[in-house]
């Protein structure tokens, strides 16, 4: 999909010399829709170290973002986790059973993520399982 307000065109075919970097830019002094193009010429060298910077700011993001969603999928498995027990220690008392090893479990568990938002250690998890 191309970015109908970015145009990159190399300026010189024979010996790749440079490039030409348009970008349309809003302005406010302008319309709705109306943009300013905005050039910028670069040497090969410089067009390189663009890209070089471009890609670790991008691996930079990813990286922090990844960790943003591994986190909230942990809590997601953690919530699903505490349902699940709240399930059969509720299921418990339904058919009479005194269940409150597992009620005192569920509760401490229960506790424990709502004050810190953080997912019991993996080998809570391995042990209930």
């Amino acid at each position: 999909m191309s970015e109908p307000n970015i145009e990159v065109v190399l300026t010189d075919e024979n010996d790749l010399h440079c490039f030409k970097l348009v970008f349309r830019a809003k302005h406010q002094e302008l319309g709705e829709g109306e943009r300013v193009p905005l050039e910028i010429m670069l040497h090969t060298r410089q067009a390189f170290d663009l890209f070089h910077q471009l890609g670790q700011c991008l691996m930079d993001y990813f990286a922090h973002h990844s960790l943003e969603l591994l986190k909230k999928i942990g809590e997601r498995d953690e919530q699903r986790r505490l349902l699940e027990m709240a399930s059969h220690c509720v299921r418990s008392y339904q058919y009479g059973n005194s269940a409150t090893d597992l009620a005192e479990e569920l509760a401490d568990a229960i506790d424990t993520f709502l004050a810190t938002g953080e997912p019991q250690t993996l080998q809570g998890k391995a042990a209930k399982k």
